[in-house]
């Protein structure tokens, strides 16, 4: 099936109403790849920068284009753009391949000054005779897709009508997609369908899984921008009658998917079907329309097989289904912790689709991982974590930060096992081994966790006779935890100097160890001065555990040999948190 054939209704619609780009197209081209517009910046010669100062730049780029960008970007990040583009002028004149400056030119622009001035600016580059790659087009959709101009739309199928006309860049399915893109986070709905309308079914410009999950995506959002404006109880038949046709498009379009895997074009295409399952349509909704049967399932022995040509009778070839992948075991996790007895269920799934001699074979890759230690956390099972994370995620190599935050979460969960403590210690020892090194996030979890362990109503729980603990003296008890938890804290202790240190020096700190994306997107990123700010509180944490133990009440149950270990820990502890001034030079 044809993506024309799906889309044909829309299509009519979408021609028949003001919203179609064909009324806005004629009328936005002069404007953006006219010739009316000079950009301020292109329109001087270099009036931003001296020509010393030119000459200068110039011979510490030399003709190295990498150099170039790198220049360019320190600019960019000082809010230099005009001497950036001065710059890259400059540079080009010599000789020295420019254009990805030229695109990170464009991209400040457009963020900056909006898609109008940014257009203006590529329009000028055109004209100084400036080739504008792949890259480029890319780039100014994705740019466009995050804008909250009203005119990305408009400005989108212009470029992307430039680009089909353009015989130096092929257009390519990706930009497709990127102009897809623009469309769904736009929510204009006759743009999307007016250029998936002109897709070809085969070919290198057919849609490919990135089309079929954008396509989804935007048919989810245009029904939940329709139907979030309603009230939800008064207007209730009204959101369900909005529902059923976007519903039907989303079945249609699936039905093609499901064709198509059929016919073995696509069979890898999981990250789709993955995505399409988190599209919220409503389980209500699909219960009341169940007479439009548009929840029913798609059944596979309804779509044709073309037969292959041969001599003789033989068996039909066996259907080749997609597999499960890293995406699908994500969703499946998080799916089974939201409800009952799901977690137990969610581990049984792990089992089968990871097993090396199972059929899946999956081979786990950070984010399935980090979903099964939260399933690990609902179920409370926190020596599972910590044998995961020995076992397999650090000879991987994929431990991080947030690793060791979920793990020992999950002993906090589990904070009435016997053994917990004695896990969490674990956890902390292998911190240093991995990328997560001494960050002060998963250190405060730890101490969280060892106070909490010494609280005195659970002091006196773990001491009555019924308890598991062997343990029956509360002091001896409590010393055992608190000096525990420091033998676990002070190799570490060092590295939170270093942190307190560089409070001041940016280049203190691995950027790949502490703003890693995913931990960004957990926990934001750990910048030096936040870095200090954490690690300066982590070791007055552990100062007051000493000063805990060295308290009057306690010190009796300590050895001479912990007592003096104790003394010279807190005498250490007080010239970090307290250092003297700086000695005369």
């Amino acid at each position: 099936m044809a993506c024309s054939k799906i889309t044909n209704t829309a299509m009519a619609l979408c021609k028949a109403t003001p919203t179609s780009t064909f009324f806005w197209r004629p009328i936005i081209i002069p404007a953006v790849i006219g010739v009316r517009y000079k950009h301020a910046y292109l329109s001087k010669n270099n009036a931003f920068m001296s020509k010393e100062a030119l000459k200068k730049e110039l011979k510490w780029v030399g003709n190295d284009r990498v150099a170039l960008m790198g220049r360019i970007e320190k600019m960019l990040t000082g809010d230099e753009f005009e001497k950036a583009v001065a710059l890259v002028m400059a540079a080009e004149k010599e000789g020295v391949e420019s254009i990805a400056s030229w695109n990170a030119l464009l991209s400040e622009e457009l963020k900056k000054n909006g898609p109008e001035m940014g257009f203006k600016l590529f329009n000028d580059l055109k004209k100084r005779g400036v080739k504008p790659n792949a890259h480029t087009y890319s780039m100014l959709f994705r740019e466009l897709a995050d804008h909250p101009s009203k005119k990305a739309v408009q400005i989108g199928m212009s470029l992307y009508d430039t680009l089909r006309r353009d015989s130096t860049v092929p257009p390519s399915i990706q930009h497709t997609n990127a102009m897809l893109q623009v469309c769904s986070n736009h929510n204009n709905m006759g743009a999307l369908w007016e250029i998936v309308g002109e897709l070809p079914t085969k070919g290198p410009g057919a849609p490919d899984n990135v089309t079929y999950s954008t396509i989804l995506g935007a048919i989810h959002k245009n029904a939940k921008a329709v139907t979030d404006k309603l009230h939800p109880i008064r207007d209730d038949k009204l959101i369900k009658q909005k529902k059923i046709p976007v519903l039907r498009e989303g079945r249609l379009l699936w039905a093609d998917i499901v064709a198509r895997w059929r016919e073995g074009e696509r069979n890898s295409g999981s990250r789709r079907s993955a995505e399409s399952q988190e599209d919220e349509y409503g389980p209500t909704a699909a219960e009341e329309i169940s007479s439009e049967v548009l929840f029913k399932p798609v059944n596979l022995d309804d779509i044709p097989v073309q037969a292959t040509p041969g001599f003789g009778a033989r068996k039909p070839p066996k259907a080749t289904y997609p597999l499960p992948t890293n995406p699908e075991l994500t969703i499946i996790l998080r799916a089974c912790r939201h409800f009952a007895e799901g977690p137990a269920i969610g581990k049984q799934y792990w089992t089968m689709l990871t097993a090396p001699d199972g059929p899946f074979k999956i081979n786990p890759d950070r984010t399935s991982y980090h979903e099964y230690l939260r399933t690990l956390r609902a179920t409370r099972s926190s020596a599972l974590s910590l044998q995961v994370i020995e076992k397999e995620m650090i000879p991987k190599g994929i431990a991080f930060t947030n690793t060791f935050i979920i793990a020992l979460s999950t002993c906090f969960r589990d904070k009435n096992n016997p053994n917990v403590l004695e896990t969490a210690g674990a956890l902390i020892d292998l911190m240093p081994t991995t990328w997560a090194g001494s960050h002060p996030k998963p250190l405060s979890a730890y101490i969280d966790l060892v106070r909490n362990a010494v609280l005195p109503r659970k002091i006196y729980a773990d001491t009555r006779i019924d308890s598991p603990f062997p343990e029956r003296d509360p002091n001896v008890l409590y010393k055992n935890r608190l000096l525990d938890g420091i033998n676990h804290l002070t190799p570490h202790i060092k590295k939170l100097q270093q942190f307190i240190r560089s409070r001041n020096r940016r280049d203190a700190v691995d950027a790949k160890t502490y703003g890693d994306r995913e931990e960004t997107l957990e926990h934001g990123a750990s910048s030096p001065a936040a870095l200090a700010d954490e690690s300066h509180l982590i070791l007055k944490r552990i100062a007051g555990m000493v000063k805990d133990l060295l308290d009057p009440s306690i010190a009796p149950s300590l050895s001479d040999d912990e007592t003096k270990q104790l003394s010279v820990q807190a005498s250490r502890l007080q010239r970090i948190l307290n250092p003297g001034p700086p000695l005369p030079p």
